[in-house]
């Protein structure tokens, strides 16, 4: 029973990582260098005398088998981050944001289409003052 719990325990610690690839893809970089190093200083532990016993090299390997997959397999299929803009809506979104940040971007619609005053000429109390746009 022992021999058949040790291979569902590391099919289990291959599968777990593999999964965890799949599903989140890779983190940054260091996470995964900082993941290789710490099974590699995990495996240079020597046991104590009294911890040596298969439920405990079980784990032990499960630990290292983790950490090592999810380490080399995130650096290995490691894709920097890129942000690739959209054409769709991009304009209107700008225009949106621009607008909530009380800066609009173009000069409004009724601008001289309803207005006999033309935009160039401000009144201000009373005087009149030609503003160059």
């Amino acid at each position: 029973m022992f021999g058949m719990l040790a291979v569902l325990v590391y099919l289990l610690a291959m599968g777990i990582p593999i999964f965890l690839l799949y599903r989140f893809h890779s983190q940054t970089w260091y996470w995964h260098s900082l993941s290789v190093l710490a099974a590699i200083a995990l495996g240079f532990i020597p046991i104590p005398f009294e911890l040596q016993q298969p439920e405990f090299d079980l784990l032990f390997g499960f630990t290292f088998i983790v950490l090592m997959i999810w380490g080399a397999g995130g650096l290995l299929l490691f894709r920097p981050q890129h942000h690739t803009p959209t054409t769709k809506n991009t304009h209107n979104a700008s225009r949106k944001l621009a607008f909530q940040a009380g800066r609009p971007l173009a000069r409004p619609h009724s601008w001289g289409h309803a207005s006999s005053v033309s935009p160039r000429l401000r009144v201000t109390s009373t005087f009149i003052f030609f503003h160059p746009m």
